[in-house]
């Protein structure tokens, strides 16, 4: 009762704050030499102090902004949403000094970060200029629709909205009840107020373009802008920083160690992994199987199955906190690394392992055919033999995946990712100069 009633105050103070706020700001000033400004929302980086999955697209894409910005002759602003108010963050942008949202800590210590946050916020308010674009290279909580319908329709923003997959309407049972509609809400809200949609995949993009025309919305009222996601790992990249022990041993005189890299959760498929092991250990082999990944949700049975396993730090070891430092350690040391995932929206570390040198056996699916190529083993996510039987092939020596590694990048850099989105950011500008 006390919880519902302190969130009750927070929402209320939260909407009295926005409105002083915005009462406050005046419209900027347009000049015929104004630069395009590209508005970047990070919302999400203020909470994040070590970035990964979709948070660190958003970092990699809005520090390469800021750094290409002027190639460009575009003023590129990293932003945050608080309640109803736009603010900038501070420049150097990573280094950012507003508070973390309260969620640990005293009552009192809450209100004082809170009061902090606010004060940090309405320094920083801002409202858009008609014809600014805004990209949120994540995904916006559906609260948040109300200020961007309001930045479109009574400030003249255009929205650039990033879809990364559509999972949670596609495969519903590999998503927390309620997330389907939760998702939904939000896509739909996006229909009514963006522009152009920057997709990471065609794959991706062909699943929007469907979904779209279930709901008898002609994809043709959008811009599709298709973004390969960059990977700055190279086969010759040196390893920077301390790698800790524990992560060593795991490697010293072992030369079968097979990598799997993602969240553990149900649409990752870890228990085929283990499963196939299971197979090769029976008869023997000593390949090790390397799980690093975050423990997700609803995979307490298999996190236990794991923990109690027989192989468990013997043949078979888990890591759920590497740095960056390390994963590149692991994926130069390991075999092959196996990506069993039943969907993804692009499947980064089938990418990441590919530029390390790293030969890669990927469930056969079509976002894994279009971002791999030619350049990995398949097998069936639902048959655990058939994984079973690729790797004892490999340990006998007469299969070798290395024979399938890409003779180059098959991926841009993140820079050069970027550099093809702000071309693309770029001409929408120039196109909306020639037409006034």
């Amino acid at each position: 009762m006390i919880k519902k009633i302190l969130e009750y105050f927070d929402r209320l103070l939260l909407n009295l704050w926005s409105r002083h706020v915005r009462s406050r700001l005046a419209l900027p000033a347009i000049s015929p030499t104004t630069r395009g400004r590209l508005l970047i929302e990070c919302t999400e980086l203020r909470n994040v102090a070590h970035p990964t999955g979709l948070p660190r697209v958003t970092w990699e894409i809005t520090s390469h902004a800021l750094k290409l910005a002027k190639d460009f002759d575009l003023e590129v602003i990293p932003v945050g949403i608080l309640g109803s108010v736009l603010y900038r963050f501070e420049e150097g942008f990573f280094a950012d000094t507003l508070p973390l949202q309260p969620r640990t800590g005293s009552l009192r210590e809450k209100i004082r970060r809170r009061m902090e946050l606010y004060r940090l916020a309405a320094k920083r308010a801002m409202l858009p200029r008609p014809g600014d674009l805004l990209l949120s290279p994540s995904q916006f909580p559906y609260a948040k629709h109300s200020l961007l319908a309001e930045l479109t329709f009574q400030y003249g923003c255009r929205i650039i909205t990033f879809v990364h997959d559509l999972i949670p309407i596609r495969y519903p049972q590999f998503n927390a009840p309620g997330a389907q509609a939760s998702f939904e809400r939000w896509l739909q809200g996006t229909m009514r107020i963006t522009e152009s949609y920057v997709c990471v995949s065609r794959t991706t993009q062909e699943d929007l373009q469907e979904y779209m025309r279930s709901l008898e919305i002609s994809p043709s009222r959008y811009r599709f802008l298709p973004l390969h996601l960059g990977c700055d790992i190279t086969p010759d990249q040196t390893e920077g920083g301390l790698i800790r022990k524990s992560v060593q041993e795991i490697f010293h005189g072992r030369n079968s160690v097979y990598l799997t890299v993602s969240t553990i959760e149900p649409r990752k498929n870890h228990a085929l992994i283990l499963d196939a092991f299971e197979e090769l250990w029976k008869k023997g082999s000593d390949a090790t199987l390397l799980i690093i990944g975050r423990i997700g949700w609803e995979v307490e049975d298999l996190v236990d199955k794991i923990l109690r396993h027989p192989e468990y730090g013997h043949r078979f070891t888990m890591l759920n906190d590497v740095n960056d430092t390390e994963l590149l350690y692991c994926y130069r040391r390991s075999k092959a690394m196996i990506f069993a995932s039943f969907t993804e929206g692009f499947g980064l570390p089938i990418v990441e392992a590919l530029a390390s040198g790293l030969p890669v056996l990927a469930s056969d699916t079509s976002i894994h055919r279009e971002v791999a190529g030619e350049h990995a083993l398949y097998f069936d996510p639902h048959l655990p033999k058939e994984l079973a039987a690729i790797l004892e092939r490999i340990e006998r020596g007469s299969l070798d995946p290395a024979d399938r590694l890409p003779g180059r990048p098959i991926l841009p850099t993140w820079e050069e990712s970027t550099r093809s989105l702000l071309e693309r950011l770029s001409a929408l500008l120039c196109e909306q100069r020639e037409s006034r």
